[in-house]
């Protein structure tokens, strides 16, 4: 591949398909049988009392009101995790350097 090209995930995916909106978070909460509360709160934080909590699943907070389908099927695994293995959120996800 030259610099120029569009880089590819596995399965020939386009990345740019990752980062596209495609549900709203009423959507999502609702495909994946979650509180849209909760699942703003993984995808931008927020703020209980004096402590502030980063987001779990983005980066940095947005407030975007749609996610991609990258957030989506994280969403939908976090859940699960949490749900059938009682996974607990302890910490941020730690970002690679």
């Amino acid at each position: 591949m030259g610099g120029g090209s569009v880089r590819r995930a596995l399965w020939g995916v386009d990345v740019k398909t990752l980062n596209r909106p495609v549900y709203s978070l009423a959507d999502a909460a609702e495909i994946l049988r979650m509180s849209p509360g909760t699942l703003a709160w993984w995808l931008d934080g927020g703020e209980r009392g004096r402590r502030v909590y980063p987001p779990v699943i983005r980066v940095e907070p947005t407030g975007e009101r749609s996610l991609t389908w990258g957030e989506f099927v994280e969403a939908g695994l976090l859940r699960q995790y949490r749900r059938e293995l009682g996974v607990r959120l302890q910490r941020p996800k730690q970002q690679p350097p």
